[in-house]
């Protein structure tokens, strides 16, 4: 009886010892786990970040392809407005650029800053990293190209812009020559067309200083002729393309001015005159542009 408690004793004791031994193992295995667990989700998180930067900065770089073909095929037209829309496309450019490096950059302390053991994997990551910075580098040339393109495009837009205003006022400068030579013309025509005729008996005109009375001997044999001084306000003014009858009024009429036979006529009745006649204007105002008749 004392050997059978014994060695229930002996197996008890046995048993809790291995009991607390497999409870230590069991422990450390949890604690492995987790840890494992811990580094897989690290590695899924770091993996997924990872992927998410790569696409964002691959997108941009297919944004800033596009911008760069838009700048290019905007450059063969050369106006203010072009420009505008250049420097848009740059600014969003710089901006697209921006933002790389800064993923770039989280890319990096992602890298420096996981624990996991899978060096292939990460070598791989870091490599990738490695091709954006190159792609960024590369982009960062061309864009240095377009803006130094863009600045030869500005100054020959400016240049065509001075080219254009010095044109217009070229231009605006033979539009006021040609227009003061018109107003020439127009004035030179306008007197070749203008003369002047007044009517009025003898005494009428001599009054008004229209025509002076020279000649003669003792004030006998005087003859009246244009004054030499001549006032113009006495006299109608006329257009001589437009009028080629000026009515009269008297008994006869009598031109003091000269003016050919056959150029003009005297119309009316034998008691009085009516009007008179132009036949030929260009012949009968050549002698003179004024024409006095006297009428009684």
């Amino acid at each position: 009886m004392k050997k059978t408690i014994l060695i229930s004793l002996i197996l008890f004791g046995l048993f809790s010892c291995k009991n607390k031994e497999l409870e230590q193992e069991v422990a450390s295995l949890k604690e492995i786990n987790n840890k494992l667990t811990n580094s897989n989700f690290e590695q899924d998180s770091t993996i997924t970040n990872f992927m998410e930067s790569f696409n964002e900065i691959s997108q941009n770089l297919v944004e800033i392809r596009e911008k760069e073909t838009s700048i290019e095929l905007s450059s063969e037209n050369k106006s203010g407005k072009v420009k505008d829309l250049i420097n848009e496309d740059l600014q969003i450019i710089n901006d697209l650029m921006a933002q790389n490096r800064a993923k770039i950059e989280e890319l990096d302390k992602q890298l420096k800053g996981s624990y996991y053991t899978n060096s292939k994997l990460k070598k791989a990551m870091e490599k990738l990293k490695e091709d954006f910075m190159a792609q960024i580098e590369t982009k960062d040339g061309e864009i240095s190209v377009l803006k130094a393109d863009l600045e030869k495009m500005n100054y020959a837009i400016e240049e065509l812009n001075s080219s254009i205003t010095s044109l217009s006022e070229e231009s605006i400068e033979k539009d006021g020559i040609i227009s003061e030579k018109k107003e020439i013309i127009s004035e030179q025509t306008e007197k070749l067309h203008t003369a002047f005729y007044a009517l009025g008996n003898s005494k009428e005109l001599v009054e008004k200083e229209i025509v002076a009375k020279e000649g003669g001997f003792i004030g006998i044999g005087k003859s009246l002729n244009l004054s030499k001084n001549i006032d113009e306000d006495q006299f109608n003014k006329i257009d001589i393309t437009e009028t080629l009858d000026i009515p009269l009024v008297g008994k006869k009429a009598e031109l003091i001015t000269s003016h050919p036979e056959g150029s003009y006529k005297i119309e009316g009745s034998e008691k009085e005159v009516a009007k008179l006649v132009i036949l030929d204007p260009e012949k009968f105002w050549n002698s003179s542009k004024y024409l006095v008749v006297m009428v009684d």
